[in-house]
């Protein structure tokens, strides 16, 4: 058996909802900081740029494991050869 067709663990698994749900948060903070901004509620616009920053860090964070991810295949690609 070929072992790169095994999951080693569940975040092996590709979740393809990941950056629809990452979106989701980005629009809601946008939608947010857009609400605050037209009624003059700072705190609000406040936390809708939090969200948004939040939304982009989980997506920068999402990017790096996945890249960390395709070096470790590949050098398990490599050590089974």
């Amino acid at each position: 058996m070929h072992t790169a067709l095994i999951a080693h663990s569940v975040t092996d698994i590709p979740n393809p909802t990941r950056g629809v749900i990452m979106g989701v948060d980005k629009a809601k903070g946008k939608a947010k900081e857009m609400v605050g901004k037209v009624t003059g509620n700072e705190r609000m616009q406040a936390e809708g740029k939090t969200d948004q920053a939040k939304a982009k860090l989980r997506e920068v964070a999402d990017e790096a494991r996945e890249r960390a991810e395709g070096v470790r295949d590949s050098l398990r690609d490599r050590d089974d050869r």
